[in-house]
């Protein structure tokens, strides 16, 4: 599930940077530090070999390593909060939507809760910033709640996704016809697939799984038209013609083709309902977030900031 911390990135706010002078920048900083800030910014955070230290040793560094993520994440949250206006989102629902985080990790709550300890230890995602993402996603849910449709259409694609039949395939991606066509007849005079997949596929994530991808399902519309026939067309253990696909070339080998599952739409259409619903919700959260970055007139005056903004803003989770 992708976490919906500031939006999609292709679709950014409007930006500029203006770099002020040094007599401008001196005279902003003396004009807006207060007594307060300037005694944070000599607060004593650690010692080293009894060395103190401070706040204003670490800001630049801080901002160069995460400064455009969190100044995303507070844009978010400011536009948000606007959206909003005198609208309240309850502790409940804060809640709740942590219990719907947990259990997109994993249905089993406590190894969701462990993988979420691993995602915010790796994403660094403290108290401050995990309940802030928390308040953007319940709040974001709730503005796009009166939105939300599920129909029996979207419930029946979801139940043959899930229980209808599917094919296993191993797949190598590559980017040019004449290799696509000479690893194809490599292929086909014996060589392991396996090992084809490791030397030549450029694709890491299927690469990663030696090249097998999860089922795929003759009516899931993420997967191009052409792999589907491709699909359709080869026996257990056959090895396909190339395929052309939008970014590239792939050659397929069909592992095992999987019958229906013996489940009926009757006793799964409750959960499915519920699963239908949650992307829906997750559709429409994502493109309410980018809408508000697009609406926020951001002005980045520091540079490291801006450089942080520029290389976070296009790679955001």
């Amino acid at each position: 599930m992708c976490l919906t911390l500031v939006g999609c990135a292709r679709n950014s706010p409007k930006l500029s940077i203006v770099q002020p002078s040094p007599d401008i920048q001196s005279t902003a900083k003396s004009a807006s530090v207060t007594p307060k800030a300037a005694a944070s910014s000599i607060q004593t955070l650690a010692k080293v070999d009894n060395v103190p230290v401070n706040l204003a040793d670490l800001t630049p560094s801080l901002i160069e390593a995460a400064g455009g993520q969190v100044l995303s994440e507070r844009i978010m949250s400011m536009k948000i909060r606007e959206k909003l206006g005198k609208t309240i989102i309850t502790e409940d629902q804060i809640q709740a939507e942590r219990q719907i985080f947990v259990s997109s990790l994993h249905p089993d709550t406590k190894v969701g809760e462990q993988l979420l300890k691993q995602l915010r230890d790796r994403e660094g995602l403290g108290p401050n910033r995990f309940d802030d993402f928390l308040f953007r996603q319940a709040a974001l849910r709730h503005l796009v709640s009166d939105q939300v449709t599920v129909t029996d259409q979207a419930i029946n694609q979801a139940y043959e996704l899930r229980y209808g039949p599917a094919s296993v395939v191993q797949i190598i991606v590559i980017d040019n016809t004449a290799d696509a066509v000479r690893i194809l007849n490599r292929a086909r005079k014996g060589e392991a697939f396996g090992q084809l997949v490791q030397q030549f596929s450029q694709n890491p994530a299927s690469k990663a799984t030696n090249g097998i991808l999860d089922p795929i399902s003759p009516v899931d519309a993420s997967y191009p038209t052409a792999l589907h026939k491709a699909i359709a067309r080869l026996e257990v253990g056959q090895i396909s013609d190339v395929v052309a696909l939008d970014n590239g070339f792939a050659i397929l080998k069909l592992l095992s083709k999987n019958a229906r599952q013996s489940v009926t739409l009757d006793d799964v259409k409750a959960s499915l309902a519920v699963k239908v619903r949650r992307e829906v919700e997750q559709m429409l959260m994502r493109q309410m977030a980018a809408t508000l970055m697009r609406q926020a007139d951001v002005v980045v005056l520091d540079r490291a900031l801006n450089q942080s903004w520029q290389t976070n803003k296009n790679n955001l989770p």
